[in-house]
């Protein structure tokens, strides 16, 4: 993974920039699903071998969250919690 300096980084936002004016003149919208995401719902869906290929930890309350491992199930329950729920996906 790189490290990216002052000029590199304006470089890639501008070409997230570009991307994204593709993506809105098409329909579409830009999310981003919190970084830290409950483990349960992945460990639901893949079961306990995920375990071993996540970063989890409790957080103060008890409750256990993880890096978030991939953007399909919190992209889906954004989706359907947001205004999209009924409409075209």
């Amino acid at each position: 993974m790189p490290d990216y300096d002052a000029a590199a980084l304006a470089k890639l936002r501008a070409q997230d920039a570009e991307i994204a004016a593709v993506f809105d003149a098409h329909g579409y919208d830009f999310i981003e699903p919190p970084i830290l995401e409950p483990a349960d719902v992945f460990l639901e869906q893949s079961g306990e071998d995920i375990r071993r290929r996540i970063y989890a930890f409790n957080d103060a309350s008890g409750q256990e969250l993880c890096l978030r491992p991939e953007l399909t199930i919190p992209a889906c329950r954004m989706y359907l919690r947001g205004a999209g729920a009924g409409g075209p996906a």
